[in-house]
């Protein structure tokens, strides 16, 4: 096994919520993955917002995607057809 050193800004350290000044390699994995899945999150919740879809309700949200299904089919088919 082999150690390496990594120098992270405070600011960083914070922000991924490490508490120890020694972590294994899958620990950091971890901290990183979450971080990343943090930040997607909040890309979504932002676009969401932007286009005016955080405020559908799951079922209008599934309505929204059976008539994008249906429109799409719809348009192979008339390819298929013709």
């Amino acid at each position: 096994m082999r150690t390496l050193q990594v120098t992270v800004p405070d600011v960083e350290y914070a922000r991924l919520g490490i508490q120890d000044d020694i972590l294994d390699f899958s620990a950091l994995e971890r901290l990183m993955e979450r971080n990343r899945l943090r930040k997607m999150q909040d890309k979504c919740v932002s676009l969401a917002e932007r286009y005016g879809i955080s405020t559908m309700t799951m079922d209008e949200i599934n309505a929204e995607i059976k008539e994008y299904r249906a429109e799409k089919r719809a348009k192979l088919n008339a390819k298929n057809n013709s």
